[in-house]
């Protein structure tokens, strides 16, 4: 950290922390966040349920004296439907690489959330597989794994429980936007690109053979309780049409 002409080093926490509450004290947007000092696992675990678990707030950053510097927050939960899967994990064709899910809408309609290839057993990666191969439907459009093949779309029957530790709905400059596809007659068709999120870090706990893919039960309303969709709003002009009232033609002739 370099401020008015010093250099402070890591270690002068102290230091550094008088500068941030001098400058940021009176901010609105930008200001020194509370700061506590605590000296067990313990304390800090109390901290956590305290702030995280009862009131809610995103989670903890934890710093050790002159050490590493932890962010602490909740894992996320999520139930989605199979919308199709890949092959080729460490280069062998007969175990399942990804899984492709998503959240169901309604009038059988599916937006695609992402894609997941960590938390399965080499046994899970031959059992699902020998699952989905005796569901696979055809479809009209082209969804990329993560080692650029395409998925194999299955019929929407399966669940699967995931867990993230955080979830996103835009990059640095853009909204998030995935695939909005409808299941009909046996087949995938894209609807359009609709705001979705991405998964942080996301890994497969295991099938739900107690949960349907139903809205109620692999819907939407998982994310929005955490994470808003923003639909872009069309801009409305309230300007009439133009009219003209002259319209002429002039032609130039150079052959005089």
């Amino acid at each position: 950290m370099n401020y008015d002409g010093i250099s402070y080093e890591k270690s002068l926490w102290n230091e550094k922390k008088e500068i941030i509450s001098k400058l940021f004290s009176n901010g609105k947007n930008i200001f020194p966040i509370e700061e506590i000092e605590v000296e067990s696992r313990k304390e800090i675990q109390t901290e956590f349920e305290n702030r995280v678990i009862k009131n809610n707030q995103e989670g903890l950053i934890v710093r050790g004296f002159n050490g590493p510097i932890f962010k602490i927050k909740p894992k996320l939960t999520f139930d989605f439907v199979i919308l199709g899967f890949s092959m080729g994990y460490s280069d062998n064709f007969d175990l399942l690489k990804e899984l492709l899910f998503g959240v169901k809408l309604d009038n059988e309609e599916y937006l695609i959330v992402g894609k997941v290839g960590t938390g399965f057993t080499l046994d899970q990666r031959t059992s699902i597989l020998k699952t989905l191969n005796k569901i696979i439907v055809d479809s009209n459009l082209i969804e990329p794994s993560g080692s650029k093949t395409p998925f194999t779309f299955v019929k929407p029957n399966l669940v699967i429980e995931l867990e993230s530790v955080d979830i996103i709905n835009h990059t640095s400059d853009q909204k998030i936007k995935k695939s909005l596809i409808k299941f009909e007659g046996n087949i995938y068709n894209k609807i359009d690109n609709k705001p979705s999120v991405s998964l942080i870090s996301p890994v497969f706990k295991g099938i739900r053979v107690d949960k349907k893919s139903e809205t109620d039960q692999v819907g939407i309303n998982q994310i929005l309780r955490i994470i808003d969709l923003f639909e872009e709003k069309k801009e409305i002009s309230n300007k009439s049409n133009s009219m003209i009232f002259k319209k002429e033609v002039f032609v130039r002739d150079e052959r005089n």
